[in-house]
């Protein structure tokens, strides 16, 4: 990404170190969040098909992959074609599952409430399990497994 790039190189270094050390400080424990159209849902077995756009988190590259959705998230609600927002954990079986998933279709109230739900959940998931945070930080290119 050459403009982000550029935008880094415009950056003091002094406010550059800030941000590194703020993201290590907020980012630790985060889950990878990403942003893509669904292809295929699969409600019956919780599993969807999408496209999404680059994962900075996980240093993937635009691409359309299937995953397995866990049961918080009413794939009955969503639809083909629909943009979303999403969160990914990481799963024994597969190498992420979609843990949490908001539509970008919906009004901006709905959106907001949905995002800030996401956010709750990843905290939940941060705090219910040292793993979260180990299977997460130390090598994101890399799929956690335990």
């Amino acid at each position: 990404m050459p403009a982000a790039q550029a935008q880094d190189a415009n950056n003091s270094g002094h406010q550059k170190g800030h941000e590194a050390h703020d993201m290590q400080m907020t980012d630790r424990c985060a889950l990878p969040m990403g942003e893509g159209v669904i292809n295929a849902l699969d409600v019956k077995n919780a599993k969807l098909n999408l496209t999404h756009k680059p994962i900075e988190a996980l240093q993937w590259d635009e691409m359309t992959m299937d995953f397995k959705v866990e049961k918080i998230v009413d794939l009955a609600a969503f639809y083909e074609g629909e943009n979303v927002h999403f969160m990914l954990r990481p799963a024994k079986e597969e190498s992420w599952s979609i843990a949490m998933m908001c539509s970008l279709e919906i009004d901006d109230g709905a959106h907001e409430a949905c995002m800030k739900a996401m956010s709750e959940e990843q905290a939940r998931i941060a705090a219910e399990t040292d793993e979260s945070c180990a299977g997460v930080a130390p090598d994101p290119g890399h799929h956690a497994h335990h």
